[in-house]
C-alpha cells in the first residue's frame, strides 16, 4: 500500500468516526453498563 492511500484510508476513518460519533459515544455507553450495543453501519 501506497502512503497516499494510507492517508486517504485514514482520512476516509476520521471521517466516519466524525459522522458516526454520537453513536459511538452511545454504545461506550451501553458497553460501559455490560450492555449489548448496537450496530453501527460500516464505513464503505
Amino acid at each position: 500500500m501506497t502512503m497516499k492511500v494510507i492517508i486517504q484510508l485514514l482520512l476516509a476513518l476520521t471521517a466516519w468516526i466524525d459522522i458516526r460519533k454520537d453513536e459511538l459515544l452511545a454504545d461506550r455507553e451501553l458497553c460501559k453498563n455490560g450492555e449489548k450495543p448496537f450496530a453501527i453501519k460500516p464505513l464503505k
